[in-house]
């Protein structure tokens, strides 16, 4: 259901009555928890292409993992890229290994190099992701 009555947003559930990961009022959309929370600050403008696709897989992957969290794209989805320990690998939108994993030095020879939602990060125009 996506109403709003006097300036309220009824939130989006699920089935089962809890809150659906991705929740949308009149002007973000945003990762949420099943009792509604914010995860981290997975918040985009509902005019941001971002929120096109957002399908909060990562953020979700995020809040319920411990140790060695993946990088997510500030959409809650998972970066394409994925590197830890020393090793880079791809992965798809649900977090799956694509392909065999390879030195972080050798990261630019993987086919989602390019894919990336951090890349300008690294060039240093846009904030880091999680």
């Amino acid at each position: 259901m996506d109403m709003e009555i006097i300036g309220y947003h009824f939130p989006d559930c699920q089935l089962d009555g809890y809150y659906a990961i991705i929740q949308k009022n009149s002007t973000h959309k945003f990762c949420s928890d099943r009792h509604g929370n914010v995860l981290e600050e997975f918040i985009v403008s509902v005019t941001d292409p971002l929120a096109n696709t957002m399908d909060c897989n990562c953020a979700r992957s995020r809040n319920i993992t411990v140790a060695d969290k993946p990088e997510c794209c500030a959409n809650g989805n998972y970066n394409p890229l994925q590197c830890r320990r020393g090793l880079c690998r791809c992965v798809d939108e649900n977090g799956n290994q694509t392909v065999q994993e390879i030195s972080f030095l050798d990261k630019e020879l993987l086919y989602c190099y390019q894919d990336r939602c951090n890349k300008e990060d690294e060039e240093g125009t846009t904030t880091p992701r999680y």
